[in-house]
């Protein structure tokens, strides 16, 4: 039996709010924004979120499920690795990324929404990083740690409601919100990897 995915959207904010604040608050993050670290270690972990963001990109696009919701702008990857190689940081994919990308390759599109989630979500904070990393580093240029500019409302918005246009069964939405934890576990053991080693070149 299915059921409609209304309020899908604000369960996965609710249920994923305290892996969302640990990414967030990590000490890797602490110290970069605190000038502490070069911001070539912030261009690696820009680039390593590249490489996941690219898997997600092309499973999403042959995706049945969830090619409706895709948009021309919601693919960003080789912008992403580009900002990235500008600070001499290539795609050289850390442990952590490899795994996620092999999870990524096998996960149900259920769970591939939700990983998807998680990485649309992330342009909401990126305007606020740049500003931070701005702070304690001055002035430089990333375009793609906010891709959406001013339309990232409007956006963000239309990506919500097409959460809630789908017809999900009670496991897939059970299947979205856990593949949208997994991102943020998985956000936190490449910054657990990558706080202990230097930033490798291009």
């Amino acid at each position: 039996m299915t059921t409609t995915s209304a309020g899908l959207a604000d369960r996965l904010k609710l249920e994923t709010r305290e892996m969302h604040t640990a990414a967030e608050r990590h000490p890797l993050h602490a110290a970069l924004f605190k000038g502490e670290r070069p911001l070539a270690e912030f261009a690696r972990l820009h680039a390593q979120t590249a490489l996941v963001q690219r898997a997600v990109e092309a499973r999403v696009g042959s995706s049945p499920l969830l090619r409706p919701m895709r948009r021309d702008y919601h693919t960003r990857a080789e912008a992403m690795l580009r900002d990235a190689a500008a600070f001499g940081v290539g795609p050289h994919p850390a442990d952590a990324t490899r795994r996620m990308i092999d999870e990524i390759d096998r996960a149900d599109e259920a769970t591939l929404l939700g990983l998807w989630y998680v990485l649309e979500g992330a342009t909401n904070g990126g305007r606020f990083i740049a500003v931070a990393l701005t702070r304690a580093h001055g002035a430089f240029t990333m375009p793609s740690l906010h891709p959406h500019g001013e339309q990232q409302g409007e956006r963000w918005g239309a990506f919500r409601a097409g959460l809630e246009s789908l017809a999900l069964t009670a496991p897939q939405q059970d299947a979205v919100v856990a593949g949208a934890a997994r991102m943020f576990r998985h956000m936190v053991e490449l910054m657990d990897e990558l706080a202990g080693a230097p930033a490798a070149s291009a």
